[in-house]
């Protein structure tokens, strides 16, 4: 079944083809560059929502503001030919238990200085991010509520080209 709203359009079906045996919501992913301090980086959308906001929203009992101390990777890390949104991410951008940064911190823009990481499970038709997790210390993590998010992979492959 397909609907379409004001938010873009998304499936509700069972995926059993590629091994997810739950009813599952096909998010749609776009993106926009943004500046801060003279620094572009990525701006996630899901379904016309910052991926910031929503992470503020339902992680709101931990008191961190996603939209205010974090941003998005700079485009060189998420566009095609980098590999770190989909394939064999680049040491720059990857954890020591194999999980990617997503998010960096807003003050400094500096990897691993205070960042948000998650898994990239990758599947024939579809993409889908999930774990998410701020790295503490001494590779300790706190859990974060959101995800998982999976998309069209046809989708998201055109997200990583620049396309849509």
């Amino acid at each position: 079944m397909e609907v379409r709203g004001e938010k873009g359009m998304f499936e509700n079906k069972k995926i059993e083809k590629n091994t997810l045996s739950v009813e599952t919501k096909i998010h749609t992913l776009t993106w926009d560059e943004e500046i801060k301090d003279e620094q572009e980086y990525v701006e996630y959308y899901i379904d016309g929502k910052s991926l910031r906001k929503i992470l503020t929203e339902v992680n709101g009992d931990n008191d961190i503001d996603f939209e205010e101390s974090f941003i998005g990777v700079y485009p060189s890390d998420f566009f095609f030919p980098s590999k770190n949104f989909l394939g064999e991410a680049e040491t720059a951008l990857i954890e020591e238990d194999g999980s990617r940064i997503i998010l960096i911190c807003s003050i400094c823009g500096v990897l691993v200085c205070s960042d948000v990481v998650f898994e990239i499970e990758e599947k024939e038709d579809y993409v889908i991010w999930k774990n998410f997790k701020k790295p503490i210390y001494d590779n300790k993590y706190m859990e974060l509520n959101g995800g998982p998010f999976v998309f069209k992979r046809d989708e998201y492959e055109s997200v990583l080209k620049g396309e849509l």
